[in-house]
């Protein structure tokens, strides 16, 4: 008979911990579900497991606070970042960008994200509606993936559009303080 231990309210058993369990698991408490699945897990599932995770390689920051006056026309809402995948590695590369969207009302505003000017391959999507509505302020926050790089240069680069069904030339908005930051994981 295998022994139970308690964790949490749930009780786990010896060769319960499956990578695809300790993955689901990625709302803030990955490490701790990984540690504790550590103690219960098999030497092949612990071999499994560890083979997923990411080592940091690179952060890069860009910060502005300029008023950006959004249109339906794409506009840069930051200077573009480079990160490099180095040789031997295959990366991830992670992105999450920030704004403080101002006068949407009506149209919402999107965030269009690509890396060296290609937008397949970012998950969930590139093409993200952020928030609409706004008569004052709203912050919204976001954060995409790319997986699977092969070694090289890769530059991003996210911009914003108003989403407007109203006549050409009457639309309004705008970003303030914004945010974006990269960074480049090896798999």
């Amino acid at each position: 008979m295998v022994p139970e231990r308690s964790n949490a309210g749930r009780r786990m058993r010896t060769g319960e911990c499956t990578k695809s369990k300790i993955w689901n698991r990625a709302n803030g408490r990955l490490a701790l579900v990984a540690a504790i699945c550590a103690v219960f897990a098999t030497p092949q599932e612990a071999a499994a497991a560890s083979s997923n995770s990411l080592t940091l390689l690179s952060t890069k920051i860009s910060s502005m606070a300029d008023d950006l006056v959004l249109s339906t026309t794409p506009a840069a809402g930051f200077d573009q970042i480079t990160l490099a995948c180095p040789p031997g590695e295959l990366c991830t590369i992670r992105i999450e960008f920030s704004a403080q969207f101002f006068k949407l009302s009506p149209q919402g505003v999107s965030a269009q994200v690509s890396i060296n000017g290609v937008t397949t391959g970012v998950w969930p999507r590139s093409r993200i509606d952020l928030v609409s509505g706004v008569e004052g302020y709203a912050t919204e926050t976001f954060t995409v993936w790319r997986k699977g790089l092969a070694p090289g240069q890769y530059t991003v680069s996210v911009g914003y559009r108003l989403n407007s069904t109203v006549p050409p030339g009457s639309e309004q908005g705008g970003a303030g303080v914004r945010t974006l930051t990269v960074q480049m994981f090896a798999q």
